[in-house]
Formats: structure tokens, C-alpha cells, sequence
């Protein structure tokens, strides 16, 4: 990184008491966006990593710059920490951030859904006929059920 990048990450920069906002770019998937060259050959980055590296040093291979704050435009030093990627998704999932229900991809029962399904099956249709009806696998019921029991156990303690 150059001094010309520093200089110019600096003017992109907004500081205060809390969050030092990135006032540059987002990235598509919301972070703030930085590039720069580096031997003639550009490169796109993080505004966050970009901000570790000018306070603390390039970021180990395999790691990642996280969040404290849940800010993805922030890049205040003191609110960024080093993690796996594996930190990050844990970390993402303790701050509710990753998609679940019918938010998640994976998704094959919308939530409206769930007590219909759940109201056939304590009547006593099989899975397989559910499963039918619902155009889903009877795993993908069985995984519902199994779930469901799994959090009423841990509702009761």
C-alpha cells in the first residue's frame, strides 16, 4: 500500500466518538469498497481490511477482519477484530444476521406452512403423504419434525 492509498483512504473517512464512517462505495454486498494497484495491477478490497492494514499490519492468510460494531461501513480500528471464517459466520449467527426460515435459501417449507404440516402429521397422516402433497422429500418433513421437537425440548429446559 502506498502513501497515496493512505492519503486517499483518509479523505473517504468520517470520524466520530463511535463508528468511523466509510463515506467511499459500498460494495455490492454492502461493506465499504476500496481498491487500489499495487505493481501496476489492481486490486478491489475492503475498506474495513484496508483500515486494519494502516493501523495494524496485513491480515494473516486464512483470516478475516470482523466487525465488533455490526457496522459494515465502519472502519474504526478499534471496533474491527481477526477471525476465521468460521469465527465470521458464528459471529453473524450470534447477531442473528444469517439467513434462516424462509429467508434461508435452502428452504423447501415456507413458515406458514409449518403448523398446517405439523397439524396433519399429530392427526395422523404419514410423512410420505405430506411430503407428497407439499411437493417436498419426506426428509425434508422428517427434518422439520425432528426439528421441531428438538425446540420444544429446549423450550422446556
Amino acid at each position: 500500500m502506498t502513501e497515496a492509498d493512505i492519503r486517499r483512504f483518509w479523505r473517504k473517512v468520517e470520524k466520530s466518538d463511535a463508528c468511523w464512517r466509510w463515506l467511499g462505495r459500498p460494495m455490492t454486498v454492502g461493506y465499504g469498497y476500496f481498491g487500489r494497484s499495487e505493481a501496476g495491477v489492481k486490486v478491489d478490497g475492503y475498506a474495513h481490511r484496508m483500515s486494519w492494514e494502516i493501523h495494524y499490519g496485513s491480515v494473516p492468510d486464512g483470516l478475516c477482519v470482523l466487525h465488533r460494531c455490526d457496522n459494515r461501513m465502519c472502519v474504526n480500528p478499534a471496533h474491527l477484530f481477526l477471525g476465521t471464517r468460521t469465527d465470521n459466520q458464528a459471529d453473524a449467527a450470534a447477531k442473528g444476521r444469517l439467513p434462516h426460515g424462509d429467508r434461508h435459501w435452502a428452504t423447501k417449507i415456507s413458515e406458514e406452512l409449518i403448523p398446517v404440516i405439523m397439524a396433519r402429521l399429530e392427526a395422523g397422516e404419514t410423512q410420505v403423504a405430506v411430503a407428497r402433497d407439499y411437493g417436498v422429500s419426506r426428509q425434508a418433513v422428517t427434518n422439520l419434525v425432528l426439528r421441531r421437537r428438538k425446540s420444544m425440548k429446549e423450550a422446556q429446559g
